[in-house]
């Protein structure tokens, strides 16, 4: 029975360790995909919030520019006007550094005021002129700033520029807010990168990336993949745990079961022997069902040999009396033989 017990539990440790990779195995890539596509949610999230805050602004300096002050001090020509009505205007527009109206002749750059503005920033004024240009990221240090520019307009004709020069960290807020989690997000403006969020040893591969809308900027993002060491730690943890649990209960079922047939087998003894010395059989309790038939088949052969017994008895009182009268009958024959001899002799004479 130790041997049947000990197959068992190797039986059920190899049915918890397969189920266990089994599963594992299954679940792997099911996870993987969950994984990514929880990344690809995340980072089509942040690039929505991204273009949503960004068309705000742009639709703030482009509302600016219809300004009818704004148009005024254009027409007007005059530098201290425009650069009053600017400190103005400046107030309204969010992230504001710096706000500059420039008449649609302006050939120069502008240093005099953190942030500068510099040759990008006068090239994209010259470009908005005949076009709308996307927000871009200009200048480096303190000069760093998001430029966003839009055309002044009188009877239709564009008369001046809005250069809008703008704080640009409500990138970072909208990363911190997303609150990135089993994932690496990066946004970047062609090969530089602007902000970042997230577990940055995942960035190891080629990233999956997604552009922003009217903006030039990319939003490229790495999800984790295969399980680290932690998680499969905790798999085989688990597996083993499991494993040894069914050990146990197979072997506690096996001490349970060696009592009760010890205590099955005395009492299963005991009623044999009283069978065998002529005791009559009493209530025999036992644990299993099992032997409760054994007991049951020794107290009906018991009846059957009681029986068996008692016939033979009988069938020897029988016979003894059957001889005793075949006995009397012979003598009485015998003596009735002998009176007929004895007178038939006597008329002879």
């Amino acid at each position: 029975m130790r041997g049947i017990f000990s197959l068992l539990a190797i039986f059920a440790i190899a049915m918890v360790v397969f189920t266990g990779v089994g599963v594992l195995g299954l679940s792997q890539s099911t996870l993987d995909k969950a994984k990514q596509q929880a990344a690809t949610d995340l980072a089509t999230g942040i690039a929505y919030g991204v273009s949503t805050q960004m068309a705000l602004l742009e639709q703030s300096v482009e509302q600016l520019a219809t300004d009818d002050e704004v148009i005024l001090a254009i027409e007007s020509a005059d530098p201290a006007w425009m650069e009053k009505i600017s400190n103005k205007v400046q107030k309204v527009i969010p992230n504001a550094l710096k706000i500059r109206l420039l008449p649609a002749n302006v050939n120069a750059i502008d240093e005099t005021t953190v942030p500068n503005m510099g040759y990008a920033d006068l090239y994209m004024v010259k470009k908005t002129l005949t076009a709308k240009q996307p927000a871009i990221i200009q200048g480096e240090g303190e000069n760093r700033h998001l430029a966003i520019t839009a055309p002044i307009k009188k009877d239709g004709e564009v008369i001046g520029v809005v250069l809008a020069s703008l704080k640009f960290d409500f990138i970072k807020g909208t990363l911190n807010s997303a609150l990135i989690k089993d994932s690496f997000i990066e946004i970047s403006q062609e090969n530089v990168v602007l902000e970042s969020g997230g577990d940055k040893a995942l960035k190891n591969n080629s990233p999956q990336q997604i552009s922003t809308l009217n903006i030039p900027w990319k939003i490229s993002y790495w999800s984790t993949g295969a399980r680290d060491f932690a998680d499969i730690s905790i798999i085989i943890g688990v597996v083993v745990f499991f494993a040894l649990l069914m050990t146990g209960a197979l072997f506690y079922g096996y001490w349970q079961m060696t009592v009760l047939l010890k205590k099955d087998q005395n009492k299963v003894l005991e009623a044999v022997k009283d069978l065998m010395t002529g005791k009559e059989l009493g209530g025999y309790q036992v644990s299993l069902t099992e032997m409760q038939i054994i007991i049951s088949t020794l107290a009906q052969f018991k009846r059957i040999l009681d029986n068996k017994q008692s016939r033979s008895l009988e069938n020897q009182g029988q016979v003894k009396l059957e001889d005793r009268d075949m006995l009397d009958l012979a003598a009485q024959s015998s003596i009735a033989n002998k009176k007929s001899f004895a007178s038939s002799f006597k008329k002879k004479k």
